[in-house]
């Protein structure tokens, strides 16, 4: 009961700071969730893409990326609104030296789509 309350209050708490924009804090929160060992969900992971691409952090949504999409065997059933998510954070990547780990992603999330 405790866990689900303090999972609901850092919910929350990611959901009203990505609203205002306050990327580097909710960056701060999401760690402090991530160190709580709550099982981990898609759209705990969606929330970390959103806040390392807002940030332009190419390295961090990078990792993040890649366990995400993972290996077939273990890796997140996708669905239309998880891929929309991910395109739309990849896009926020536009500068001349993030084009072509962009790409590479872009290519590998087209690939799991196609699977």
């Amino acid at each position: 009961m405790l866990q689900m309350k303090k999972r609901e209050y850092y919910d929350g708490l990611l959901k009203d700071l990505l609203k205002k924009q306050a990327y580097s804090l909710a960056q701060i929160i999401y760690g402090e969730k991530m160190r709580e060992k709550f099982e981990v969900t898609v759209d705990d992971q969606l929330t970390g893409l959103e806040i390392f691409a807002s940030q332009k952090k190419i390295e961090e949504f990078a990792d993040l990326y890649t366990k995400l999409l993972g290996e077939k065997d273990h890796a997140m059933q996708l669905n239309i609104a998880v891929c929309e998510s991910i395109a739309g954070n990849l896009m926020q990547f536009d500068s001349d030296k993030e084009r072509t780990k962009r790409l590479e992603m872009a290519e590998k999330l087209v690939k799991r789509i196609l699977e």
